[in-house]
């Protein structure tokens, strides 16, 4: 009868990685179901492309709509790495030898040998690269489509948006379209502008602003007093906003901050009497003096790379009832930085007496309202 022991290892790890294809190539017509019901409905809602630009890391596409809305194509995720084979179980100890027959006393037999140690697993196999969704984006031979072609041979085709109007400034291009968006696109600065901006003749008319990544830079002054804007869109390629780029935008309801504008001005969102959402995401460093100056927010995260609040930032936001700031060390703070009559600071846990006392902090809020931050 054989007892000898079948190495299966081989067979198991082959089972598993047909497993993980079986796995990844739902995931991928799951996420191209998706991306065709999302093209699928800006077809039905007869939007217009006005851009599409590349994502980083060649992650794939951002397609810009005529409704001032976006839309990210992206690729497959990488898939996760094999995990790595057991190692084998150690040999046992061989049997010492018997003792020698008496007569003159034999020699005791030597000790049997160790058992080898068991091998080493193998290593997990890496992940399969993510598979792309898009096979090409690309302007039709008459130069008035957008040909959007998916891997699996489906086709979609968007009208070109046409500009009422459209211009340079420094080395950026802008195009202003009839619903009343304005897009910028290009690489590098916005400049900065003193009682003008190149669309100024069009404020009254402006209701979006999409500004394009790779622009690095919001000019100062850019869209001061444009009272019809309600929405603006600023990607992460910008680093640095300018003084009062969006001062009395007073339809603005809400605006997202993105944590690579580490360095703005001044008074950038001051007097948008109708902003009442903000986010500021991690990496943004100052807000600057009166940055939301007279603004309606209700509420507001400050995240934990912010390291200064300017002068008079949330002056005269008399709704502002609760403000959480996530740094473990109080930033610095200017004076009228907060209006804090009854506001409750939430703060990281084991950090209530640090901005009880900290210089600023200790005038802005009251000490019974300096509380930790709960989690549900």
């Amino acid at each position: 009868m054989c007892c000898c022991k079948y190495d299966d290892s081989a067979l198991r790890d082959e089972l598993e990685r047909q497993k993980q294809l079986l796995a990844a190539l739902e995931a991928r017509m799951a996420a191209l179901e998706k991306l065709a019901g999302e093209l699928n409905a800006a077809i039905d809602d007869a939007l217009s492309i006005v851009s599409y630009t590349e994502l980083a890391d060649g992650a794939g596409w951002r397609i810009a709509f005529s409704d001032g809305s976006s839309l990210d194509l992206t690729n497959g995720l990488d898939g996760a790495d094999g995990k790595d084979g057991t190692n084998g179980k150690d040999g046992k100890d061989g049997t010492n030898g018997t003792n020698g027959k008496d007569g003159t006393n034999g020699t005791d037999g030597t000790d049997g040998k160790d058992g080898k140690d068991g091998t080493d697993g193998k290593d997990g196999k890496d992940g399969t690269d993510g598979d792309s969704l898009i096979e090409s984006i690309a302007p039709s031979a008459d130069d008035k489509f957008i040909v959007i072609t998916l891997t699996n041979g489906w086709i979609y085709t968007f009208a070109k948006a046409i500009p009422d109007e459209n211009d340079t400034t420094g080395p950026l291009s802008w195009a202003l379209y009839s619903d009343g968006m304005l897009v910028i696109s290009g690489t590098g600065d916005m400049p900065d502008y003193g009682s003008t901006s190149p669309w100024d003749g069009h404020a009254a008319e402006i209701k979006k602003v999409v500004i394009e990544s790779g622009v690095t830079r919001i000019g100062r002054h850019a869209f001061t007093g444009y009272t019809s804007l309600v929405s603006v869109t600023i990607p992460e390629s910008v680093s640095s906003i300018g003084l009062q780029a969006f001062r009395e935008c007073t339809s603005l309801e809400s605006v997202t901050i993105p944590g690579s504008a580490m360095s703005s001005d001044g008074a950038v969102f001051m007097g948008c009497t109708s902003l009442v959402s903000v986010t500021i995401q991690e990496g943004f460093e100052s807000i600057g003096g009166r940055y939301f100056y007279g603004t309606s927010l209700e509420s507001i995260t400050i995240p934990e790379s912010v390291r200064e609040i300017g002068d008079s930032a949330f002056g005269d936001c008399t709704n502002l009832a609760d403000v959480t700031i996530l740094a473990t060390s109080p930033p610095a703070l200017k004076s009228g930085s907060f209006m804090a009559d009854g506001d409750t600071l939430h703060v990281p846990v084991g950090c209530v007496d640090a901005y009880r006392n900290a210089e600023g902090w200790k005038y802005a809020f009251k000490p019974e309202k300096v509380v930790e931050i709960t989690t549900p």
